[in-house]
Parts: structure tokens; sequence; C-alpha cells
């Protein structure tokens, strides 16, 4: 096992116009991991590194309107703002190793075709293109002969009724029609070109699959503004002792999947609970036969900015604060597929388009 550790201290005390502080800085590195047998040797191994970094450096604060001789009032951000403050590390759920899991699944198909949930879907898809087409036939048909009444009629529009309720109520059904019918079915056209695209080219054993998380917050204390960053990324790597046999890769050896997105408005509950996603990782995570699975997380925190917050006060000195680690695992099985949690609600409804997927659907629902 190699193991080692660094530590550089330039930190002394030293007094400002909020008291006595430490000034300087001190950093630290620490490391263990295990030997490579030779220079060579590349095969992975467990590692782990952490390093921190800390500097107070003086703090020059002008306030002319106090200041009348121009001199320069000096403090730092510890001993005249209170800092620091970054808060703790981004916390990486459940959720997210699903869907790490679901990206490296992905890449091992080398297609997002899940033929199974579109073989039990054939019928829907089949009368969606149906009606599609009988509709405007219909309505070409009606428009030929002058009945623009019946045209608009056969499109969805009822001149009985509000207009505001044709516009509401057609686009609800329209777009609910495209996102849950002729979205999913192109997207099952395209990721069919790509599978037997795919089957016809030699695969490689190896793959990788990354995920990363990160945040900037800023941080206000009294007339000073720390601007902190937050990271945390996570990588597996897997390498096969043989590729996947074309059921698990085409995803028609799994009935429980299929069963769910069989059942009525189980879209909606994966908007708050992703059963879906957690059956699609577990259906690829228990097909693989692995030589090696390497797992690296890295997570980091720091404060990039500090800045004045009032107009009369300039901040001229430097702070920095940094702390990091990363760390890697090798094993020789698939990790378990974690059970799902609970998506918060800001983060159900934080895109566009799934807002107007539930407006739609409450639109046709409860229709008046």
């Amino acid at each position: 096992m190699s193991n080692g550790f660094r530590y550089k201290d330039t930190r002394f005390p030293g007094p400002t116009a909020c008291g006595v502080s430490t000034l300087g800085g001190e950093a630290s590195l620490s490391w263990s991991g295990v030997d490579r047998l030779t220079v060579r040797d590349l095969s992975p191994h467990n590692y782990s590194k952490t390093w921190t970094e800390f500097s107070n450096a003086p703090v020059d604060n002008r306030v002319p309107a106090l200041d009348v001789n121009g001199t320069w009032v000096l403090g730092t951000v510890t001993t005249c703002c209170g800092g620091p403050f970054h808060g703790a590390a981004l916390e990486w759920g459940s959720n997210d190793d699903i869907n790490l899991l679901n990206k490296l699944g992905s890449k091992i198909r080398g297609h997002d075709l899940a033929l199974g949930t579109a073989l039990a879907t054939s019928k829907d898809s089949i009368e969606l293109v149906t009606n599609t087409a009988v509709g405007l036939y219909r309505a070409a048909k009606h428009i030929k002969h002058g009945n623009f009444a019946k045209a608009a009629n056969v499109l969805g529009v009822d001149f009985r009724r509000s207009i505001n309720f044709n516009v509401r109520n057609t686009f609800a059904s329209n777009w609910l029609s495209f996102s849950y019918g002729w979205k999913p079915l192109l997207g099952d056209i395209h990721e069919a070109m790509t599978a037997i695209d795919v089957a016809s080219r030699p695969r490689p054993l190896k793959f990788r699959a990354r995920s990363t998380l990160q945040s900037e917050t800023i941080t206000t204390v009294g007339a000073i503004a720390m601007t902190s960053q937050k990271l945390y990324r996570k990588q597996i790597i897997v390498t096969l002792l043989e590729s996947p046999p074309l059921p698990v890769t085409l995803q028609l050896d799994d009935p429980l999947t299929i069963a769910w997105e069989l059942l009525p408005f189980s879209f909606v509950a994966d908007w708050f609970l992703p059963i879906g996603d957690f059956l699609n990782a577990r259906q690829i995570v228990s097909n693989l036969k692995v030589v090696d699975v390497v797992t690296t997380t890295k997570s980091t925190r720091e404060i990039t900015n500090v800045s004045s917050t009032v107009p009369y006060l300039t901040y001229n000195g430097g702070y920095v604060h940094k702390y990091g680690i990363i760390d890697r695992v090798v094993t020789h099985v698939m990790p378990e597929v974690p059970l799902p949690s609970f998506t918060p609600i800001h983060d159900v409804f934080s895109s566009l388009p799934r807002c107007l997927n539930a407006l739609s659907l409450l639109q046709v629902m409860f229709r008046k």
C-alpha cells in the first residue's frame, strides 16, 4: 500500500481593524493506493486523495465616506465578515445512481430500443397512425367540398364552444398525442435503425459512463458576498467478460418493465418516484458478466469569488478556501441498483415540457 501526506503552513497572527486574525494560509494533500506491480502495469487499482487549501490574506476595504484621509482599513474575511461559509458537500442520491446505471446500460446496448415495450404498445401505435391519417383525409375531403366547419370539427375544433375552450382543448390533446404518441413512436423507429446498425458491427467490451452534479450559491455576510461552487462527479468503467445476449440488449427478457409501461398513468407516477428508471437499470445490471468495475467519485467545494455588496466599499484582498476528495474503488461485480427515492416537488416540474404535460393532462381529464 502506498500512502503519502504533504502539509504546508504559512499562517501567522496579525492585527486587523476587526481584531487579531490569523493571516497567511495552509494546504494539505494526502493519498493512499495500491502500488503498481511494474511501471507498465495499467490495471485498475484502489486509490483515494484528499486535499485542502486555505488562505486568509489581508483584505483592504476602502470606505470613502468615512475615510477622509484616503487611508486603507485593513481586515480579513474571517475577522470582519464572519466567513468562511460554503456549506456541506452536494448529496448524491439513489436516483442519481439509477440514472448513471441507465446511462451505462444505454452505452452497453448501443441504442435505447425497448423492443418488448414497443411490441406491447404496437396496437396503440397503429391506432394513432390510423386515426391521424383518417382524420386528415376526412378534413381534406370536407375542405374540398367547402365545408370548413365539419373539417374543423374533425380536427378537434367545435365552433359551438368558446375560442378559449377550443384553443385549450385542441392544444392539450395534440400536445399529449405528440408527447406520448408520436414522439415515442418516432424515437423507436430511430432506435430500431440504430439497433440494426449496432448488431452488424463488432462491439467493444469496455464501457464508461459519468454523471455530474454542480451548484453555485452566493452567501452574503455583512458587506461581503462569497460565491461558492460545489461539484460531485461519479464515473463507472466496466470491462465485460462477454457481450450481453440479444434479448437483453433489446429488453425482451424483463416482463416487469413491460408491465409497468402498460400500466395506466405509470408515466405520471415516474415523475414523483422513478420506478420505470429503476426497472430499466435493474434489467441491464442483472444480466452483465464483468471482469472488473471501476467506480470513481470526486467531490469538491471552493469559494471562487469574494466581492463587496455596497457601492462605497471596495474589496481588494485575496481569499481562498478549497476542499476536495477523489475515491476510486475496483470490484469484480456490478453494483446493486438502489431503490428509487421520491423526487422533490421543485424538481418534478422544473422543465417546461413536464409542466405542459401536466397542464395538458389536467385539461383533457377535466375538460368542460
